[in-house]
Protein backbone atom coordinates (compact mmCIF):
# COMPACT_ATOMS: atom_id res chain seq x y z
CA UNK A 1 0.00 0.00 0.00
CA UNK A 2 3.27 1.91 0.38
CA UNK A 3 3.90 1.84 -3.33
CA UNK A 4 0.30 3.70 -4.06
CA UNK A 5 0.89 6.41 -1.50
CA UNK A 6 1.98 10.33 -3.68
CA UNK A 7 5.88 10.45 -4.11
CA UNK A 8 5.95 12.90 -1.70
CA UNK A 9 4.97 10.94 1.40
CA UNK A 10 6.11 7.74 0.13
CA UNK A 11 9.81 7.54 0.89
CA UNK A 12 9.24 9.40 4.05
CA UNK A 13 6.51 6.59 5.33
CA UNK A 14 8.57 3.80 3.99
CA UNK A 15 11.42 5.17 6.30
CA UNK A 16 9.75 6.19 9.20
CA UNK A 17 7.40 3.25 9.66
CA UNK A 18 9.87 0.19 8.16
CA UNK A 19 12.75 1.88 8.75
CA UNK A 20 12.00 3.33 12.16
CA UNK A 21 13.88 6.12 11.60
CA UNK A 22 12.65 9.18 14.01
CA UNK A 23 11.01 12.41 12.32
CA UNK A 24 14.04 14.14 13.56
CA UNK A 25 16.62 12.20 12.10
CA UNK A 26 13.57 12.35 8.47
CA UNK A 27 13.93 16.18 8.58
CA UNK A 28 17.71 16.22 8.57
CA UNK A 29 17.83 13.35 5.74
CA UNK A 30 14.86 15.29 3.48
CA UNK A 31 16.25 18.94 5.35
CA UNK A 32 13.39 19.88 5.91
CA UNK A 33 12.09 21.56 9.08
CA UNK A 34 11.10 19.09 12.10
CA UNK A 35 7.54 20.81 11.88
CA UNK A 36 7.23 20.41 8.44
CA UNK A 37 8.76 16.82 8.55
CA UNK A 38 6.05 15.57 11.47
CA UNK A 39 3.25 17.61 9.31
CA UNK A 40 4.43 15.41 6.51
CA UNK A 41 4.52 11.80 8.40
CA UNK A 42 1.00 12.87 9.64
CA UNK A 43 -0.41 13.34 6.74
CA UNK A 44 1.25 10.40 5.16
CA UNK A 45 -0.14 7.96 7.90
CA UNK A 46 -3.40 9.68 7.00
CA UNK A 47 -3.33 8.67 3.68
CA UNK A 48 -2.24 5.46 4.26
CA UNK A 49 -4.80 4.70 6.24
CA UNK A 50 -7.72 5.59 4.08
CA UNK A 51 -6.03 3.59 1.66
CA UNK A 52 -6.43 0.28 3.96
CA UNK A 53 -9.97 1.39 4.09
CA UNK A 54 -10.74 1.57 0.45
CA UNK A 55 -9.22 -1.11 -0.07
CA UNK A 56 -9.87 -3.69 2.33
CA UNK A 57 -12.78 -5.04 4.75
CA UNK A 58 -11.34 -3.79 8.17
CA UNK A 59 -13.00 -5.74 11.27
CA UNK A 60 -11.73 -3.51 14.44
CA UNK A 61 -12.98 -3.74 18.22
CA UNK A 62 -14.67 -0.85 20.36
CA UNK A 63 -11.41 0.51 20.98
CA UNK A 64 -10.52 0.53 16.96
CA UNK A 65 -7.54 -1.95 17.25
CA UNK A 66 -7.70 -4.17 14.31
CA UNK A 67 -9.01 -7.95 14.49
CA UNK A 68 -9.48 -8.78 10.81
CA UNK A 69 -8.49 -6.99 7.68
CA UNK A 70 -9.34 -8.68 4.39
CA UNK A 71 -9.33 -7.35 0.76
CA UNK A 72 -12.07 -5.97 -1.10
CA UNK A 73 -12.55 -7.89 -4.59
CA UNK A 74 -14.35 -5.01 -6.50
CA UNK A 75 -11.22 -2.62 -5.42
CA UNK A 76 -8.25 -5.11 -6.65
CA UNK A 77 -7.31 -3.44 -9.81
CA UNK A 78 -7.50 0.39 -8.31
CA UNK A 79 -5.49 -1.02 -5.05
CA UNK A 80 -2.54 -2.19 -6.98
CA UNK A 81 0.63 -0.35 -7.91
CA UNK A 82 1.09 1.02 -10.99
CA UNK A 83 4.42 -0.21 -12.81
CA UNK A 84 6.05 3.17 -14.20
Amino acid sequence: MIALLPEEYRAIIEDAEIHSISQKELAEKYNMAYSSMRSRVQRGRERLKQLFYNCCHIQTDSHGNVLQAQGRPDCESSCKPKVV
